[in-house]
């Protein structure tokens, strides 16, 4: 017992030191600190999912023009179809939605929104946004742009088009559709990209 106790007592304790040059303690800092930014980006992402479009849900209830006007919408009636066999459609709109929004655009016929597209504002709206809301959608590339469809969802949109032509995350959006069994205002564009060897679907 006391052989062992002097044994302790004689042996040094020695600290494991890493010496790295100057340049390398900077680097290890910086790559520290960006994975710090890194796993606190995803931390709030996965925190807190805002969806821009959640504040007008109630537009899809049993009188949607009515609440797009006491939403600030102005609609504008129409009648289409046959003589025996009219209906009316109303198109509504507004302006300086929100600070995510400059417009929306409502279509509604025989008493259902029939589609509903937002134009966001420049730089307020990527692709990568929409990915986290719905899911991976499917993708095709025209002239100008691209065009991401949730099928299930029905829900369309519209990115401006990199120019090397491959969509990333960082993508702006240039319009997002809601359409309820209807062919979007942008299928006519596709067609006639198509039709002149343009787009590629």
């Amino acid at each position: 017992m006391e052989l062992a106790g002097k044994v302790h007592k004689q042996t040094p304790v020695t600290a494991l030191a890493v010496r790295l040059p100057w340049f390398g303690w900077t680097a290890l800092s910086v790559l520290t600190g960006v994975t710090i930014v890194v796993m606190s980006a995803v931390i709030v992402t996965r925190r807190d999912r805002h969806d821009p479009f959640m504040e007008y849900r109630d537009l899809f209830g049993d009188d949607p023009k009515h609440t797009a006007l006491s939403l600030g919408f102005t609609c504008r009636d129409t009648e289409v179809g046959r003589l025996n066999a009219r209906t009316v459609s109303s198109f509504c709109s507004r302006s300086n939605v929100n600070e995510v929004f400059s417009e929306a655009y409502l279509w509604v016929a025989d008493g259902t929104i029939k589609e509903f597209s937002f134009s966001p504002r420049e730089n307020t709206l990527r692709f990568g946004d929409l990915a986290l809301l719905w899911g991976k959608p499917r993708l095709w590339l025209n002239c100008e742009t691209a065009v991401v469809v949730w099928p299930a969802r029905q829900i369309i949109g519209v990115l401006a088009r990199p120019e090397a032509g491959r969509v990333n995350h960082f993508s702006p959006v240039i319009s997002v559709s809601f359409t309820l069994g209807v062919s979007p205002n942008w299928g006519r564009t596709m067609l006639n990209d198509v039709l002149h060897n343009c787009g590629d679907l």
